[in-house]
């Protein structure tokens, strides 16, 4: 006689005394798409936002096609439960009143903003709720915010509870879901059969156990590399920002007549423009006169750190020998000094031929020509946000959700102490600028009228949702909104900015800077990119000088000084 393997002989049970089940299909968490059936509740391990009353975020939003609205008390419903925290142990749970079997899962981003959603997830679950298995198999989600994604499970699952839990995602925790499946088949029993010889049949019922993964997941952060390509100019030298440096370090070049040596003579702010006396750079308590090395080809920049800083109003590189002829281009290496100085002191300085001679040399100019812009000023307006401010717009890299007019993340929303709002018209003006990308090719610029001198910088957060901020910095500068240079040396400083979305966090240029554009340039942040700004400083007034106007960029109360040189043949 054959054998009859168990496949068959179930089927031939299943025939005789029941009928094979129908489809496990149903959607068994939401009821009508926006609230849960009688007996289903639906958690989550943290919420976004809790203490912002004005948003809900929580798995209230989770269900599937959920979409941003607001309702009747004017509360922004969030379209997704959304994390309060970024990391692998957040999950939204759901609890039946009685097992269910679970064939697949259903999910989506979230709705109206920010282009989050999770892209890969492990599920968990419980005859109980309190004893968890995990599949092991991560289960693939979602890349865009609206597109459903089913996935179907590798086998059935009975279970009470079931928990999604996110394990990588873009820029934030944020789902829509929904559970597919059926009520548990009771068990069949079968009538007693009298038989001869009766057969009995083994079948083996172990239940499937998986283990539970311990190990801990890593997920991906966006963690961007803290350097910005900047553009700068070949002659252009790092500046020193030490506090009270006014010359450090001597940087020539030369053509094909090169200056091999040289000696520095300098002339201190105190003495007079027109009678000053030279002396010549010595070291700190030596009488000798140093001689710094030159260049030994046409273009090479070489640099010569002074042997101590010196504070002065004139500077003399004296060539001491040179290759043929005396000839030398240079630059002066240093920063902004706080000593008193006239109110009437003006300089001029000679002719240049280039466009970055021309900026750098009006930068001197207006560093070393004072006239207060207004009484008893230390140049610590906010350029900004205070009466006393300069005219400006703004423009931005980019800006989010563009095309959307009910969302405005719009450049000028990047200014200190914007805050979230609804207009007139029921936009919602968000608390901050955030791009459409988060990657360090992003600015925030600011365009004034006219030069100003900028002394501080000033960062917060994005107000109202979402903890997106911006950690660390570069700043640009430019005197015609075409050309930019670094704030600091090298490629320029990194700035430490904020840890939380309100708090201003005040950041010192170092060397004051003369600057008609400021660009800001996010390298680390937290969640998204969002940041308010405001610069410190004055604007520069127009005065009478001998019949003629002039530039004044700086008040009564400050004079600047040159801190190093530059030098080229």
């Amino acid at each position: 006689m054959a054998v009859m393997d168990l496949r068959t002989l179930c089927v031939i049970i299943a025939c005789i005394y029941g009928t094979i089940s129908a489809p496990c299909t149903d959607k068994l968490v939401f009821d009508s798409g926006t609230t849960p059936k009688p007996g289903v509740t639906v958690t989550a391990s943290s919420e976004y936002g809790t203490s912002d009353t004005n948003h809900i975020y929580g798995p209230s939003r989770a269900f599937l096609n959920a979409k941003k609205d607001r309702d009747a008390s004017g509360h922004v419903l969030i379209g997704a439960w959304s994390a309060g925290t970024l990391d692998t142990k957040q999950y939204v749970q759901v609890e039946f009143p009685s097992p269910k079997d679970i064939s697949a899962i259903s999910t989506q981003g979230r709705n109206g903003c920010c282009k989050q959603w999770v892209t890969k997830y492990k599920v968990q679950y419980s005859d109980d709720c309190q004893t968890w298995q995990t599949l092991p198999q991560e289960m693939t989600g979602n890349v865009d915010e609206n597109s459903v994604v089913t996935q179907t499970l590798p086998a059935p699952i009975t279970a009470k509870c079931v928990r999604i839990n996110p394990t990588v995602w873009n820029h934030h925790i944020s789902m829509r879901m929904e559970l597919i499946g059926c009520d548990v088949t009771p068990t069949t029993t079968l009538p007693p059969t009298t038989t001869t010889q009766p057969t009995t049949v083994a079948v083996t019922t172990q239940p499937t156990t998986v283990p539970v993964t311990t190990q801990p997941t890593t997920v991906p952060v966006t963690t961007q590399p803290t350097t910005v390509p900047v553009t700068t100019q070949p002659t252009t030298v790092p500046v020193t920002t030490q506090p009270t440096t006014t010359v450090k370090p001597v940087v020539t070049t030369t053509i094909s007549n090169q200056v091999t040596t040289t000696k520095a003579q300098i002339t201190t702010a105190a003495q007079s423009a027109t009678s000053a006396a030279i002396a010549p750079h010595k070291a700190s308590g030596n009488q000798s006169i140093p001689t710094f090395t030159g260049n030994t080809d046409e273009d090479t920049v070489v640099t010569n750190n002074l042997t101590a800083p010196v504070t002065a109003k004139c500077i003399r590189v004296n060539p001491a020998t040179w290759h043929h002829h005396i000839a030398m281009r240079m630059d002066l290496i240093g920063c902004d000094s706080t000593q008193t100085t006239a109110a009437s002191a003006t300089t001029t300085l000679g002719a240049v031929t280039s466009s970055q001679q021309s900026s750098q040399t009006t930068m001197v100019t207006a560093l070393t020509t004072m006239l207060p812009a207004k009484s008893n000023t230390s140049c610590g307006d906010s350029l900004l946000t205070s009466p006393y401010g300069a005219s400006f717009t703004m423009t931005s890299s980019s800006e989010k959700e563009e095309l959307d007019p009910s969302q405005v993340y719009s450049p000028d929303r990047g200014v200190l102490n914007k805050q979230e709002l609804f207009d007139m018209n029921g936009n919602l003006l968000m608390g901050a600028w955030s791009p459409d990308t988060n990657n360090v090719n992003q600015y925030l610029q600011v365009n004034f009228t006219s030069p100003v001198i900028i002394r501080d910088v000033t960062t917060q957060g994005r107000n109202g949702c979402c903890q997106d901020w911006v950690t660390q910095y570069k700043l640009q500068y430019s005197t015609d909104c075409v050309t930019w240079l670094p704030v600091g040396t090298g490629a320029g400083t990194t700035f430490t900015g904020n840890t939380d979305q309100d708090t201003q966090v005040k950041n010192s240029l170092g060397c004051v800077i003369t600057a008609k554009c400021m660009r800001l340039i996010p390298l680390v942040w937290n969640n998204n990119i969002a940041v308010r700004m405001d610069f410190t400083g004055c604007k520069i007034r127009q005065s009478p000088a001998g019949g003629a106007t002039t530039t004044s960029p700086v008040p009564a109360t400050q004079s600047v000084p040159q801190p190093a040189v530059t030098a080229q043949g």
